[in-house]
């Protein structure tokens, strides 16, 4: 047990009575955190026959905040979802964020949107505007061009077990705990389930 969560080195977790392989090879995965990024999506598939899933970093380029708030990444997500509110007429957000601060290194984060997929066909509009808002918070976002998002169709299991273990790399233990107590090493949407029958 670690001072922020159990911290699990197995390469699998058991969520609902369903074994997930998970990336846990370079420090293990914190099982409360693996718990509420998982939730998070198979609630937005209790409601989209379809989602996709965008995952990028945000890198601070002059300052960071180190062990004192997360303000920065509530100005973020508040400008950003109101786009994507107004934008693409969206009634539901699915996301989950995690902060990381290593020794020597510059505090960053780790995050993951997870968006009705009926609406949001390309999430090239949506890189766009994070570029706008970073730009402004002094923040540097970056995708990994070719595993930036994924389209995931409720019931196959087989890319729903990829997406997972692709999101899971969230909650490794590594990179976490380096701030004030009181401060949160992750956040994540609080969506209520749909339909229990179409959670898979």
């Amino acid at each position: 047990m670690s001072s922020f969560g159990y911290v699990s080195r197995s390469s699998v977790l058991i969520f609902d009575g369903i074994p997930w392989e998970v990336n846990s090879a370079k420090s293990g995965i914190r099982v409360k955190q693996f718990e509420s990024l998982i939730s998070q999506l198979g609630v937005m598939q209790s409601y989209h026959n379809k989602v996709l899933v965008l995952r990028f970093d945000l890198h601070f380029i002059y300052k960071y905040t180190a062990t004192k708030n997360n303000k920065i990444i509530t100005i973020f997500t508040r400008r950003l979802f109101k786009f994507l509110k107004s934008h693409y007429k969206l009634k539901r957000i699915g996301y989950h964020w995690t902060r990381e601060h290593e020794r020597g290194k510059k505090q960053h984060y780790h995050f993951a949107l997870v968006l009705d997929a009926n609406k949001v066909i390309y999430p090239s509009v949506i890189c766009e505007r994070i570029e706008i808002i970073c730009s402004d918070l002094g923040l540097r976002p970056w995708f990994d061009i070719k595993h930036r998002y994924r389209i995931l169709k409720r019931g196959n299991e087989d890319d729903k077990r990829e997406v997972i273990y692709w999101l899971s790399y969230l909650a490794k233990a590594r990179g976490k705990g380096y701030k004030n107590s009181q401060v949160k090493n992750y956040g994540s949407s609080r969506l209520k389930l749909k339909n229990y029958s179409n959670y898979i």
